[in-house]
C-alpha cells in the first residue's frame, strides 16, 4: 500500500566517516518528521564506519544498509542508493554533514503542498579548522523577488547564482525518474551535471528561506586528495555542455551556466596548481579541450567579459598555457586525447 511507503528517502554515501557519523545520526534521530527511509551505502570504508552503520541499522528499522564490493567513489555510491529508494521524495546528506531538526518536515510540507519538482534551501557552512559557522544564502538569494511564490523556474531568478551541490534541495522522485536524471560515473565532481539537468528540467520549484543543512569544510576532502580530479572535471564539464546543448535554455540561463563553467575551470586550475596536482603539461591540454568544447558548443563572443577581474586574469593564463601545452604536445607527437 502507498500509505506504507516512506515519504522521504535520505541518501547517505559513506566512506571512512566514523568520527562524523554520530553527529549525522543524532541530527536524523532529532528530525521532527519521522516517516523516513534512511539509505546508507558504504563504499568499502577501511575504518569502523560500516560496523557503526550496522549498529545503527540494528536499532532502527528505517535504515537500509548496503556495501559496495569494491571502492567505486561517490557517484556510483549515490546512484546505487538512488536506485534503491522507495520514498516519494529524495534528499541527499553527506556523512560528515548534518541537518536542522525541522529540515525534513519543512521540505516535505512545502514540496507536497506546492507539487514542486524540487525545493531549494540555504545552508550553514561549518569550518572545521576554525570552528566557525556562517550562512550561505547565495542560491536562494537569486530568487529574492519570487521567494514567496509556490511555483517558479530558473528563468524567474533575478541574478542566477549556481550552486551545484545536491544536498541543498529536496527532489520529487518521479521527476528524477521521468527524465532519467542520474549521476555521471566519475570519482569526483559527480553532482555538477546532475544538478545542471535538474535545474534546467525543473518546471516547478520553490524556495525555503531558512538554512536547513550544515555543510562541513574539512581538510581531507576528495578534491584535495585526488590527483586525478582534473580528469573527472573534464568528463563532468563535457557532460554539462552536452546537457546545455540538448536542452538549449534561454540566453540568460545559458550565460549563467557558461560563466559557472569558466569560473569553475579557472578555480580548479588554480587549486590544482597550488596543491601541486597538475601533472606537468597534461592538465593544460585537458583545459584546452574544455575551452574548445565550449567554443564549439556555444558561439559566445565575450566569455571573458562574464568573469570577475580576478577570474579573467586566471582565464588569460589558462588560455595562454593551454595553447602552449597544445603546441608542446604536437612537437612531441602527443595529443590531448592521449592524456585522457
Amino acid at each position: 500500500m502507498d500509505s506504507d511507503k516512506p515519504k522521504i528517502s535520505l541518501i547517505i554515501p559513506v566512506y571512512n566517516s566514523q568520527e562524523y557519523l554520530p553527529k549525522l545520526f543524532d541530527s536524523i534521530y532529532s528530525q521532527t518528521f519521522k516517516n523516513l527511509e534512511i539509505i546508507c551505502v558504504d563504499d568499502c570504508s577501511t575504518d569502523n564506519s560500516y560496523r557503526m552503520l550496522e549498529e545503527y541499522a540494528g536499532k532502527d528499522s528505517r535504515i537500509r544498509l548496503y556495501r559496495n564490493r569494491v571502492n567505486h567513489g561517490l557517484a556510483v555510491t549515490r546512484s546505487r542508493a538512488l536506485n534503491k529508494a522507495k520514498g516519494n521524495y529524495i534528499m541527499f546528506v553527506d556523512p560528515d554533514d548534518w541537518l536542522e531538526p525541522d529540515a525534513c518536515k519543512l521540505c516535505y510540507k512545502q514540496i507536497k503542498k506546492n507539487k514542486n519538482d524540487i525545493v531549494i534551501f540555504p545552508n550553514y557552512i561549518y569550518d572545521e579548522a576554525t570552528d566557525t559557522y556562517k550562512t550561505d544564502f547565495s542560491l536562494t538569494k537569486s530568487f529574492a523577488s519570487v521567494a514567496d511564490k509556490p511555483n517558479i523556474t530558473l528563468s524567474d531568478a533575478d541574478n542566477i547564482v549556481l550552486k551545484m551541490q545536491v544536498w541543498n534541495k529536496i527532489y520529487r522522485r518521479n521527476f528524477l525518474k521521468k527524465y532519467k536524471i542520474k549521476f555521471l560515473r566519475v570519482w569526483s565532481f559527480d553532482d555538477q551535471s546532475f544538478t545542471t539537468e535538474v535545474l534546467l528540467r525543473a518546471k516547478n520549484m520553490s524556495v525555503i528561506n531558512k538554512p536547513l543543512y550544515y555543510y562541513r569544510i574539512r581538510g581531507n576532502s576528495i578534491i584535495q586528495k585526488s590527483q586525478y580530479s582534473f580528469l573527472d572535471m573534464y568528463k563532468e564539464k563535457r557532460e554539462i555542455l552536452k546537457i546545455l546543448k540538448k536542452l538549449n535554455p534561454e540566453d540568460k540561463i545559458k550565460k549563467s551556466f557558461i560563466n559557472h563553467y569558466i569560473v569553475s575551470l579557472c578555480y580548479f586550475f588554480n587549486k590544482f596548481k597550488n596543491d601541486g596536482l597538475i601533472p606537468e603539461m597534461g592538465w593544460y591540454c585537458v583545459a584546452r579541450k574544455l575551452l574548445l568544447l565550449l567554443d564549439n558548443s556555444f558561439v559566445e563572443k565575450n566569455v571573458r567579459g562574464l568573469l570577475s577581474s580576478q577570474m579573467a586574469e586566471i582565464y588569460d593564463i589558462l588560455v595562454q598555457y593551454s595553447y602552449l601545452a597544445y603546441k608542446f604536445n604536437l612537437r612531441n607527437n602527443n595529443s590531448a586525447s592521449d592524456i585522457l
